[in-house]
């Protein structure tokens, strides 16, 4: 009796430590699997980071205001944008710096010297295009006004290819953890994508060669023509929904590619609240410009200074020098309007139009915010830029972009990861910005 009361008794603690085994190999197996799900993979140039389902949302650290903006934006403002660049990049630099998902940081770092390319190669387009309507409105014979025309279009499909190559520029120099951005879109897809803005190039400069070149038989061509730009600004809703599309449906982070499908009717509605803010601005600029410059306003001195040119191959190259003069000029006046009455409602109502439809991967992107708010805070930061004479329009554009981060969320559906490719073959694409 006794040695099977010790037997029984072996055979218990026996059971028992094989119960404390499992247990403990039950611990373990689960602790490695919760220490796998939760940390990043990094096996050479690969990176993989899984997240559990539900919401994922960004981190947006608050930024005040850096003491160089005020300085930098004055300094564009008198040097007519010749250093709007340097402001530009310091603002993306610390907005990026200040965000983050999922541990990952966003980071930023397009050259300065890109970014100056971008700008000198607007402003040689600009150029051309007044060349082009110098040549069509004052050149004489068939094979000037063709040429002239030949600028005109050139000037359009030239401003296509300078978005194009700033869109792969700004994918291509963004960052987030070890991923780099890059964009797919190819120049045709481009020109198709932008056409409103291609045909509102043809279609402004035309004005000006019908303005311009008092020609009595061109009379009855100003009804076409006052159609065309009725039907452009009609659909001008449509070519930005279009643009859109184009835009951030061929943008990846690594092979992580983004999709949208915004609908024409969400435009409509942003540019019903856009559009009389861009005729006030319009009118006021005319007015201010008339009062401060009677010699460039639009009802100024344009006709009577070209009527003044007496030698006919001087008049087109002349006038493009000028105008261009006149615009570039005129440029931080009509900044200035834009960034305070126009920009902060078009820019903010058409990301809620966007963020609506927008897909990464397969996981859809959430606005978690009201139209009346957003237009509550475009209303303020509106605001701010135009009683600081647009000095504090950085930080007025940094508040409005962190107001939309922070209200975003990633639905996460079945797990979501991503992976980097080789990104070196779109990094030599980062030399033209804006």
């Amino acid at each position: 009796m006794r040695q099977f009361l010790i037997d029984a008794k072996r055979i218990s603690d026996q059971l028992d430590a094989q119960d404390a085994e499992r247990e403990r190999r039950a611990a373990e197996t689960a602790a490695e699997r919760h220490f796998a799900d939760t940390q990043p993979i990094l096996t050479g140039n690969q990176f993989a980071r899984p997240f559990s389902e539900g919401a994922a949302k960004p981190v947006v650290q608050p930024l005040g205001l850096a003491p160089a903006a005020p300085i930098l934006r004055a300094a564009s403002l008198l040097t007519l944008g010749a250093t709007a660049a340097m402001a530009n990049a310091e603002r993306r630099r610390r907005l990026a710096a200040a965000f983050q998902f999922e541990g990952q940081a966003l980071a930023h770092a397009l050259p300065l010297p890109a970014r100056i390319k971008g700008r000198a190669l607007a402003l040689l387009l600009l150029l051309a295009s007044q060349l082009g309507v110098g040549l069509a409105a004052f050149g004489s014979g068939g094979a000037v006004f063709s040429l002239g025309l030949l600028l005109i279009g050139a000037g359009g499909v030239g401003a296509v290819w300078l978005m194009l190559r700033a869109l792969h520029s700004n994918a291509a120099a963004t960052r987030l953890g070890v991923q780099h951005f890059h964009h797919a879109g190819a120049f045709a897809a481009a020109l198709r994508a932008h056409g409103s803005v291609l045909a509102g190039v043809i279609l402004l400069c035309w004005t000006q060669v019908l303005w311009l070149g008092a020609v009595p038989s061109w009379k009855p061509m100003w009804i076409p023509t006052a159609i065309a730009l009725a039907i452009w600004v009609g659909t001008l809703p449509i070519g930005h929904a279009s643009m859109h599309h184009f835009r951030w449906s061929g943008l990846a982070l690594g092979r992580t590619g983004f999709s949208v499908e915004p609908g024409t009717r969400e435009y409509y509605q942003v540019w019903a609240f856009a559009l009389p803010a861009l005729l006030i601005a319009t009118l006021l600029g005319w007015q201010i410009a008339s009062a401060i410059a009677p010699d460039l306003s639009p009802t100024g001195g344009l006709r009577g200074f070209s009527a003044q040119m007496d030698f006919a191959l001087g008049k087109p190259l002349w006038f493009a020098l000028w105008s261009t003069a006149a615009l570039v000029a005129l440029w931080p006046l009509a900044w200035w309007l834009y960034r305070s009455l126009v920009a902060p409602l078009l820019e903010t109502l058409s990301l809620q139009a966007l963020l609506g439809t927008m897909v990464i991967g397969t996981h859809p992107v959430h606005l978690r915010t009201s139209r009346a708010e957003l237009l509550r805070e475009a209303a303020v930061c509106g605001a701010i830029t135009l009683f600081s004479l647009g000095l504090l329009a950085d930080w007025a554009r940094t508040r409005m972009s962190q107001f939309v981060l922070k209200r975003i969320e990633l639905e996460v559906i079945d797990g979501f990861s991503w992976d980097e490719p080789d990104a070196a073959q779109h990094v030599h694409l980062a030399g033209v910005g804006w």
